[in-house]
């Protein structure tokens, strides 16, 4: 299943990405298209990531001290796209087309979610694939101090977190 999973990425439903990873990845192509490139790769990914402030992703990010316009300057980015949910669109996703860092980071996202037991792809799993995928994007993020272990680190509290406010709820 993975095999055929990670073939398929252009034009893709990406039907196991949140909503949050969906927005990301259409921030990524506008942020792409505004560089002047036809293709998204992991630079435009992780800047994507910024987009979705209440995405796991940017509060990793967050919580290593960074501000979004010290990632955004270290990966050569102006400024992230504001996307609407309902950009992220079946038909704009579907256009979508990544250099082969891009599909490196992807893949590396379904290889994180199934790491983690997830069925499904959020923004944490688009970081830690970006990270994973050991690209220019990667390093600079590892730069930043956004490594492999301090974003695990960082998602096991707030998958606690968020598991204590469930069983509080019901």
């Amino acid at each position: 299943a993975q095999k055929r999973f990670v073939t398929l990425w252009e034009g893709a439903e990406f039907s196991r990405f949140t909503q949050r990873s969906r927005n990301a990845l259409v921030a990524a192509a506008t942020i792409a298209g505004g560089a002047g490139a036809t293709t998204i790769d992991a630079s435009h990914l992780a800047a994507g990531l910024l987009s979705e402030p209440e995405g796991l992703a940017a509060k990793v990010i967050h919580a290593a001290g960074l501000t979004d316009e010290q990632v955004l300057t270290e990966l050569g980015v102006a400024e992230v796209a504001s996307v609407a949910a309902e950009e992220a669109s079946p038909e704009a996703l579907r256009q979508l087309r990544f250099t082969e860092e891009g599909r490196i980071a992807l893949r590396g996202a379904l290889t994180a979610a199934l790491k983690l037991g997830h069925n499904y792809i959020g923004t944490e799993h688009l970081l830690l694939g970006i990270l994973q995928g050991k690209g220019e994007a990667g390093q600079i993020l590892i730069r930043l101090g956004v490594t492999a272990g301090f974003t695990e680190r960082v998602l096991v509290e707030e998958f606690a977190r968020i598991q204590k406010l469930r069983n509080a709820a019901g």
